[in-house]
């Protein structure tokens, strides 16, 4: 099977990919590294709840996604989640 998808392809795209990966992941990393030295376990905790929003928006930046109202809507759900989770 041809796969004409794979011709469109561009050298760009391919970094941007790469480069929304490495400093989406290098960076959560070493902000988690970080609280889990100066908080406590659930507060640094919170942080995956609120990687997905930082991802995307890394992804805007650096490879022109769209954000769509579904996006919009879960980002809050999820900041919210995590605010109200790390409430004592």
């Amino acid at each position: 099977a041809t796969h004409h998808y794979l011709a469109r392809i561009e050298l760009r795209h391919v970094l941007a990919l790469f480069a929304s990966g490495a400093i989406g992941t290098v960076a959560f990393y070493m902000c988690y590294q970080y609280a889990i030295k100066h908080t406590n376990a659930q507060t640094a905790s919170m942080l995956t709840y609120i990687q997905p929003p930082f991802a995307v928006a890394l992804s805007v930046l650096l490879v022109g996604e769209s954000i769509t109202p579904i996006f919009i809507i879960g980002s809050v759900l999820a900041i919210a989640g995590a605010s109200l989770a790390s409430k004592k």
